[in-house]
């Protein structure tokens, strides 16, 4: 080869190789636009004590409930035949519910469009009311809310940083009516208007930036087999939530 042909050889090649890397650039600044990071949990977690729109965690927890007990069998995550294909986002006026799991082993990723509105993210429940007994009174339901939640270690991250003293949003609602209109309920509840309460740990969330962010929850819960025979649980659910602006919707 000669050496004016070296030199337009090197030429190109120095060209193709600046155009893969400015298209890789190019492809990583695109993607990193799709991607939102949080500064600061504090801006975006509602205090436990505060009443997200005029409504408190309790009462929240309570409208969770309620719309998880009425889910089909095939859509419930409590039912042991549930196998979803996709998200599955309970909405309630300006508020989304995150899914609630609850089985011995449960290790599930989701990636999910979700409006630009709070959303609450129910990493540990357990609501009980007089349809689920015979002979129900007060001290049954004080006793069945509160039978596996205190054994439970939870944590939950958004965007790779942790809500701080996440036992601090464990909350107890005050009673309720819960209305079970669904007799196909995978919790068997007698349909009809309940007296009720729920426990929970379940953050309400202020609206995320635009993009892509990760929400992340583990629960590990052993129950001492001298209270019951439980095995123990241990459930991890990883949300990519892809937040849309209100001006795309």
């Amino acid at each position: 080869m000669k050496i004016s042909e070296k030199i337009i050889f090197m030429c190109l090649l120095s060209l193709i190789f600046t155009f893969l890397l400015l298209s890789f650039t190019n492809v990583l600044a695109i993607e990193s636009k799709n991607v939102s990071t949080i500064e600061s949990l504090d801006d975006y977690v509602f205090p436990p004590d505060s009443e997200p729109y005029g409504q408190t965690y309790g009462e929240l927890e309570a409208k969770f409930w309620e719309l998880h007990v009425n889910l089909d069998p095939d859509k419930s995550p409590a039912s042991p035949t549930y196998q979803p294909t996709e998200c599955l986002l309970l909405q309630d006026d300006n508020m989304t519910f995150l899914s609630d799991f609850y089985s011995e082993i449960e290790y599930r990723n989701y990636e999910c469009k979700i409006s630009q509105i709070p959303f609450a993210i129910p990493a540990l429940t357990e609501g009980c009311s007089y349809g689920d007994f015979e002979n129900p009174n007060d001290k049954m339901i004080e006793d069945c809310i509160r039978s596996h939640n205190p054994y439970a270690i939870v944590t939950v991250t958004i965007d790779g940083k942790e809500i701080p003293d996440i036992d601090r949003f464990r909350i107890t609602s005050d009673w309720f009516i819960l209305n079970v209109t669904n007799k196909e309920n995978v919790y068997d509840i007698k349909p009809g208007s309940h007296k009720a309460k729920i426990d929970a740990i379940m953050p309400i969330i202020k609206p995320l930036p635009p993009g892509i962010h990760e929400i992340r929850t583990e629960v590990f819960q052993d129950v001492p087999s001298i209270i019951m025979s439980d095995v123990p649980l241990h459930r991890v659910i990883t949300y990519k939530l892809i937040v849309e602006s209100v001006l795309n919707n």
